[in-house]
Protein backbone atom coordinates (compact mmCIF):
# COMPACT_ATOMS: atom_id res chain seq x y z
CA UNK A 1 0.00 0.00 0.00
CA UNK A 2 1.53 3.30 -1.12
CA UNK A 3 1.24 6.51 0.61
CA UNK A 4 0.82 9.91 -1.01
CA UNK A 5 4.44 10.78 -0.68
CA UNK A 6 5.00 7.80 -2.82
CA UNK A 7 2.87 9.12 -5.36
CA UNK A 8 3.31 12.28 -5.61
CA UNK A 9 5.66 15.24 -5.23
CA UNK A 10 2.61 17.26 -4.89
CA UNK A 11 0.87 18.20 -1.97
CA UNK A 12 -3.09 17.16 -2.60
CA UNK A 13 -4.19 20.63 -2.38
CA UNK A 14 -1.92 21.87 -4.84
CA UNK A 15 -2.32 18.96 -6.86
CA UNK A 16 -6.03 19.82 -6.76
CA UNK A 17 -5.63 23.48 -7.29
CA UNK A 18 -3.40 22.36 -10.49
CA UNK A 19 -6.09 19.92 -11.72
CA UNK A 20 -9.15 22.89 -11.24
CA UNK A 21 -6.79 25.12 -13.08
CA UNK A 22 -6.64 22.70 -16.00
CA UNK A 23 -10.21 21.47 -16.24
CA UNK A 24 -10.81 25.37 -15.80
CA UNK A 25 -8.43 25.86 -19.04
CA UNK A 26 -9.25 23.13 -21.21
CA UNK A 27 -5.82 21.77 -20.73
CA UNK A 28 -5.69 17.68 -20.95
CA UNK A 29 -6.17 15.70 -17.67
CA UNK A 30 -6.08 12.53 -19.71
CA UNK A 31 -2.74 11.70 -18.41
CA UNK A 32 -2.67 11.90 -14.97
CA UNK A 33 -4.59 8.60 -14.57
CA UNK A 34 -3.24 6.07 -16.74
CA UNK A 35 -3.78 2.44 -17.02
CA UNK A 36 -1.23 -0.12 -18.74
CA UNK A 37 -2.82 -2.68 -19.91
CA UNK A 38 0.24 -4.85 -20.55
CA UNK A 39 0.98 -5.03 -17.02
CA UNK A 40 -2.49 -4.27 -15.70
CA UNK A 41 -1.64 -1.27 -14.09
CA UNK A 42 -3.15 2.13 -12.66
CA UNK A 43 -1.04 5.02 -12.53
CA UNK A 44 -0.98 8.53 -11.19
CA UNK A 45 1.17 10.92 -12.48
CA UNK A 46 3.35 8.08 -13.38
CA UNK A 47 3.07 6.70 -10.13
CA UNK A 48 1.91 2.96 -9.67
CA UNK A 49 -1.28 3.17 -7.14
CA UNK A 50 -2.44 -0.45 -8.72
CA UNK A 51 -2.02 -1.75 -5.31
CA UNK A 52 -3.70 1.07 -2.77
CA UNK A 53 -7.03 0.28 -4.41
CA UNK A 54 -9.17 -2.71 -3.48
CA UNK A 55 -9.72 -5.03 -6.39
CA UNK A 56 -13.20 -4.04 -7.09
CA UNK A 57 -12.10 -0.25 -6.66
CA UNK A 58 -9.53 -1.02 -9.40
CA UNK A 59 -11.63 -2.94 -11.84
CA UNK A 60 -14.24 0.26 -11.86
CA UNK A 61 -11.42 3.29 -12.36
CA UNK A 62 -9.64 0.86 -14.95
CA UNK A 63 -12.82 0.71 -16.98
CA UNK A 64 -13.45 4.27 -16.16
CA UNK A 65 -10.04 5.25 -17.84
CA UNK A 66 -10.48 3.01 -20.71
CA UNK A 67 -13.70 4.98 -21.34
CA UNK A 68 -12.51 8.20 -20.02
CA UNK A 69 -15.10 11.18 -21.14
CA UNK A 70 -17.80 8.36 -21.86
CA UNK A 71 -20.38 7.21 -19.86
CA UNK A 72 -20.40 3.79 -18.60
CA UNK A 73 -23.18 1.98 -17.75
CA UNK A 74 -24.07 0.50 -14.49
CA UNK A 75 -24.84 -2.45 -16.27
CA UNK A 76 -20.52 -2.71 -17.77
CA UNK A 77 -19.45 -1.21 -14.34
CA UNK A 78 -21.04 -4.40 -12.34
CA UNK A 79 -20.04 -6.29 -15.43
CA UNK A 80 -16.14 -5.24 -15.12
CA UNK A 81 -16.29 -5.62 -11.51
CA UNK A 82 -17.93 -8.58 -10.36
CA UNK A 83 -17.10 -10.45 -13.76
CA UNK A 84 -19.53 -13.55 -14.55
CA UNK A 85 -20.98 -12.91 -10.89
CA UNK A 86 -22.96 -9.72 -11.82
CA UNK A 87 -25.87 -11.16 -12.50
CA UNK A 88 -25.82 -11.92 -8.62
CA UNK A 89 -23.89 -9.20 -7.52
CA UNK A 90 -25.45 -6.09 -9.31
CA UNK A 91 -27.02 -3.19 -6.81
CA UNK A 92 -27.09 0.47 -7.53
CA UNK A 93 -25.88 0.56 -3.60
CA UNK A 94 -22.98 -1.43 -3.91
CA UNK A 95 -21.87 0.44 -7.24
CA UNK A 96 -22.53 3.87 -5.88
CA UNK A 97 -20.26 2.52 -2.66
CA UNK A 98 -17.73 1.70 -5.29
CA UNK A 99 -17.67 5.10 -6.75
CA UNK A 100 -17.79 6.73 -3.35
CA UNK A 101 -14.72 4.72 -2.05
CA UNK A 102 -12.51 5.45 -5.85
CA UNK A 103 -13.35 9.42 -5.53
CA UNK A 104 -12.57 9.15 -1.50
CA UNK A 105 -9.10 7.59 -2.77
CA UNK A 106 -8.48 9.42 -5.61
CA UNK A 107 -9.29 12.51 -3.21
CA UNK A 108 -6.29 11.79 -0.73
CA UNK A 109 -4.05 12.26 -3.81
CA UNK A 110 -5.31 15.64 -4.93
CA UNK A 111 -7.66 14.29 -7.66
CA UNK A 112 -11.11 16.65 -6.93
CA UNK A 113 -13.82 14.78 -6.28
CA UNK A 114 -15.81 16.27 -9.64
CA UNK A 115 -13.69 14.65 -12.00
CA UNK A 116 -15.64 10.77 -11.28
CA UNK A 117 -19.36 12.02 -12.00
CA UNK A 118 -22.17 10.12 -11.67
CA UNK A 119 -24.88 10.68 -15.10
CA UNK A 120 -27.50 10.14 -13.05
CA UNK A 121 -30.56 6.74 -14.06
CA UNK A 122 -27.13 5.99 -16.76
CA UNK A 123 -23.64 5.37 -14.83
CA UNK A 124 -20.18 7.16 -14.30
CA UNK A 125 -18.11 9.25 -16.63
CA UNK A 126 -14.11 9.82 -15.50
CA UNK A 127 -14.30 13.71 -16.80
CA UNK A 128 -10.86 14.30 -18.59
Amino acid sequence: SGTLESVSVFSPELLNESLVFMREHGLPFSRVLTYDQENNRIYLLGKDISDTLGSYEFRMLRALILNANKTVSYQVLSYEMYKEKAPDKFSLWGLSKTVQRVRDHLNQYGIPREYIKTVRGEGVKLMV
